[in-house]
């Protein structure tokens, strides 16, 4: 059903597909569900017992432009401005 409600479809429209797109699907429903969402990476990745390593990945710094100037838009936030307000990026320049 998860990969049902991930693609909004009736569980007998999934049903329908040929065996080897449901296959495909419910792969990479597990897939998803077992990857961290903070990091990208899943535990097997890590894990010798299951093929992984302890130094799959190596954390590295980088810089986002974007991250930053959405960051300074939002400092421009105040509570007189009310509930709702966010800041975004909208492309083209000042």
């Amino acid at each position: 059903m998860a990969v049902c409600a991930a693609y909004g479809i009736r569980h007998s429209e999934f049903a329908g597909w040929s065996r080897d797109d449901r296959d495909k699907a419910l792969w990479w429903e597990i897939h998803r569900r077992d990857t961290c969402p903070n990091c990208g990476t899943r535990a097997d990745e890590w894990d010798p017992q299951l093929g992984g390593d302890d130094f799959a990945y190596r954390g590295e710094l980088r810089k986002c432009w974007g991250c930053e100037t959405k960051a300074s838009a939002e400092k421009k936030i105040t509570k007189d401005m009310g509930a709702g307000v966010t800041a975004v990026l909208v492309k083209g320049g000042p």
